[in-house]
């Protein structure tokens, strides 16, 4: 079995290490170097581009995530909104090319930086990624391995080399210098650090495709060796046995017959008489392997690294893709985009934490409310109106139900009385696929947020306030476009 240091050893192609290095983590330059492999496959070989795609397409695909804002102020969700659909950001992170692209590198490098540049002045957030080979190093807290300060940043500025640091999003201390260790600190400029595969107390992910990329290459070399076999045995198709002189003359009589169609070799219908003592006989192919399904169980293993089924890699569905059979690999692998779904999540939680942070921060931002700060955790958060704003991000359901049974689905739960309204229209507009959930939800809340029921009638509500001697004109507002009796 290998160990870390042996796969370390192995992305290195070398048989030097440092005797410093610990070998339970991947060194930089293994690191880099799966990167590279990585990236070359996902460009290069069909099984791992198709793979790859797939993954995109169940993570990111069918419209993407819903980024909303839960809370009593209007001006907070408008602000989100705003941020999430700036030109520069979708072409960045949040549009649908940006996500996919994102998806890709993650796969391939394992390792995402995103950075939220922002203007200290009116607080807008402006999303870019800082290329993985620049990230040279990353600085924890010395008393606490887990607690990621810096990402040190080595790149190129006017031809000149330069070092910087980024803090980490969540590194917010009370102190800010301008330099530490005479490197330059981006406080306008935190970052957000995606990773995946990373094991205890690693610093940095490493790609999906370092498991299966020797057999990605085995599975390239068997079709190679299939062609070439197929081709060999395509080069002879007779075999004449004769002695002496009829040899020569069966050769000779072998090499005059038509050519035929160049694609196909000798024509079918030329005619060889043969005197006795010769004979002429096709080649048999008994204990030829020309049985291009044996390279399946190398399927199998790049299958199972990308976590998709054989049949949809290979888009074959095979002799045994019955419907249960499908079904049964369908669900291990809705798991495994619903993790990477998580991740990202998370990832787009907090930049959304922090956008709502700088907007209230900044002298001229949108929001206003204040900053609270913990000072044993090193953090910050902003409050409005003395409540914190609750971010959710909303997927499209990756099962393959249709829009009517997960209506019927959700009017089923509605039926039993046991969630809020709310709660049931925010999940049956994200089934339908509305875009802008939180407007339509503002039309279906009064201005304290709370539920109010389209379908109430105005004659009803009014004729019961009259009974219960309340002034029916201060009703009205309730209603909206939703009103019913004329």
């Amino acid at each position: 079995m290998e160990s870390i240091a042996d796969v370390s050893l192995h992305l290195e192609d070398r048989g030097w290490r440092h005797l410093t290095e610990d070998h339970d983590t991947v060194s930089d330059v293994a690191r880099l170097n799966a990167a590279r492999d990585a990236r070359a496959l996902v460009v290069a070989h069909p099984l791992v581009r198709r793979g790859v795609a797939l993954r995109c397409s169940y993570v990111h695909g069918n419209g993407g995530p819903q980024v909303t804002v839960e809370h009593e102020n209007p001006d907070v969700a408008e602000t989100i909104a705003a941020w999430w659909g700036m030109p520069e950001n979708v072409k960045a992170v949040t549009g649908p090319e940006a996500r996919a692209r994102l998806e890709r590198s993650l796969t391939t490098d394992g390792n995402v930086f995103i950075a939220a540049f922002t203007n200290p002045t009116t607080g807008v957030v402006r999303l870019r990624t800082l290329p993985f080979e620049e990230i040279t190093a990353i600085h924890t807290d010395p008393g606490d391995r887990l607690t990621v300060q810096f990402y040190e940043r080595r790149h190129a500025v006017n031809d000149r080399e330069q070092i910087t640091l980024y803090p980490d999003i969540t590194h917010q201390p009370a102190q800010r210098p301008r330099m530490i260790d005479g490197k330059p600190v981006r406080w306008d400029a935190p970052v957000r650090h995606v990773k995946i595969n990373d094991l205890d107390g690693w610093l940095y992910g490493l790609s999906d495709l370092v498991s299966i990329a020797p057999w990605a290459r085995a599975y390239r070399d068997f079709l190679a060796d299939w062609a070439k076999l197929m081709r060999s045995l395509s080069q002879f198709a007779w075999r004449a046995t004769a002695d002496g002189k009829r040899a020569r003359r069966a050769a000779q009589a072998l090499t005059r017959m038509p050519a035929g169609v160049p694609e196909l070799g000798s024509s079918a219908g030329a005619t060889y008489v043969q005197g006795v003592g010769e004979s002429l006989e096709a080649i048999p192919k008994t204990g030829a392997t020309i049985d291009a399904d044996s390279g399946r169980p190398i399927l199998a293993m790049i299958a199972s690294g990308l976590d998709v089924p054989i049949t949809m890699l290979t888009g074959d569905p095979g002799v045994t893709g019955a419907r249960a059979t499908a079904e049964t690999l369908d669900e291990p692998m809705y798991l495994a985009m619903q993790a990477r779904r998580d991740v990202w999540a998370s990832a787009y939680r907090d930049l959304t934490d922090y956008t709502i942070e700088a907007a209230v921060r900044a002298p001229q931002g949108p929001l206003h409310g204040v900053i609270v700060r913990d000072e044993w955790a090193q953090t910050e958060r902003a409050e409005l109106d003395g409540t914190v704003p609750v971010v959710k991000v909303a997927w499209p359901d990756l099962s393959t139900n249709t829009v009517s049974e997960l209506v019927n689905a959700l009017a089923t739960a509605d039926a039993t009385g046991k969630l809020p309204p709310l709660v049931i229209a925010r999940e049956l507009l994200t089934a339908l696929g509305v875009e802008n959930i939180d407007d339509v939800l503002d039309e279906l809340t009064d201005d304290e947020g709370e539920w109010r029921d389209p379908y109430r009638t105005v004659g009803g509500v009014l004729t019961r306030a009259v009974k219960d001697g309340v002034d029916p004109a201060s009703l009205l507002d309730q209603f909206g476009r939703f009103g019913g009796d004329e």
